[in-house]
């Protein structure tokens, strides 16, 4: 995803910046979602392996990207605690 498209990128629910999420951390979301421990907000599983993301400024929303798309679904958001 190029930069200048994620500076106009917002969160849907919060209308914070989304910033890219780290390998680091997307190997952590992909143990929990392994582990069964992360959804959609929907209550949905994550069905496919977690290979790219964006995380809101305030850190509490989760958005997944598909093949360089992210999906910025209200219900396809994943709310972090």
């Amino acid at each position: 995803m190029t930069a200048p498209l994620l500076t106009l990128l917002r969160c849907p629910h919060t209308n914070q910046r989304l910033l890219p999420v780290t390998s680091e951390e997307i190997a952590h979301f992909e143990q929990l979602r392994i582990a069964g421990q992360l959804s959609y907000r929907s209550g949905a599983p994550i069905a496919l392996p977690l290979e790219s993301a964006l995380i809101n400024e305030s850190r509490t929303l989760l958005y997944v990207v598909e093949s360089g798309i992210p999906i910025l679904l209200p219900d396809e958001a994943v709310l972090l605690e």
